[in-house]
């Protein structure tokens, strides 16, 4: 039985929200989101009259685990989970391949474990992302004549990409655990936000052009992708 005191939680400010607004997250973490004029204090409160419920119901949700001994593959490198005589989990790399050790007594089905793995495979994909995202940003902003002005990665996991008024161009490194077609749309969709800051008719007309008349398409694969780090996403070796 998962305990609450278990259950890892993140409390979120959105100055959009207008209520207290509690969510079980694909990875069976929460997510506590603050309105405008809340507090930490009162979602603390709100959380704790929910927390058994909360409990039952990640309890009863099936989600795909990562598995021991399995080579799981990205883009450039690849992951194992593995049983080790440590007392604590730590992630090491050889080579190409980064090893997450977990204590042989570890259940990977915990939580917090999973959690764990989570956070790893993130600086992994963040590792890639810093290496091949800026260098594909230039290629297809020369390649369709627009202009950025710095690319950076973070690991938001409320949004794939961002692009700022003065086109500083912000990408989520779990947008490397996408196939490469749906990168580059993302990555042109910022693009084309440094010529028009909404989403208006005229933006919609140029991402069309540049992802050669495929944007619907595309838009339609992107909505099947979350920013959660799961099995699926990963080819096995």
């Amino acid at each position: 039985m998962i305990k609450p005191e278990d259950i890892p939680v993140h409390f979120v400010q959105n100055d959009r929200a207008v209520r207290y607004i509690i969510k079980i997250l694909p990875d069976q973490t929460v997510r506590v989101t603050i309105p405008r004029g809340g507090n930490l204090r009162f979602a603390q409160e709100f959380l704790k009259k929910h927390i058994e419920a909360i409990a039952l119901k990640i309890q009863t949700k099936t989600i795909p685990r990562f598995e021991y001994d399995v080579v799981y593959k990205t883009k450039v490198s690849e992951f194992v989970i593995e049983k080790t005589l440590l007392s604590r989990p730590k992630a090491t790399f050889k080579g190409r391949r980064m090893l997450i050790k977990l204590d042989q007594n570890a259940d990977i089905n915990n939580a917090q474990t999973h959690t764990f793995i989570q956070y790893c495979i993130s600086q992994l994909l963040k590792i890639e992302a810093e290496h091949y995202l800026p260098k594909r940003t230039f290629e297809l902003a020369t390649k369709n004549g627009l202009k950025f002005k710095t690319v950076k990665i973070n690991t938001a996991k409320t949004r794939f990409g961002s692009c700022s008024g003065t086109n500083e161009i912000n990408f989520s490194s779990f947008l490397m655990a996408m196939p490469s077609h749906l990168i580059d749309y993302i990555i042109l969709h910022e693009l084309c936000h440094t010529i028009h800051k909404n989403h208006s008719t005229k933006f919609y007309e140029l991402l069309n052009r540049v992802s050669g008349g495929n944007h619907l398409k595309y838009q339609k694969e992107v909505k099947k992708y979350s920013i959660q780090i799961q099995p699926s996403l990963f080819d096995i070796a």
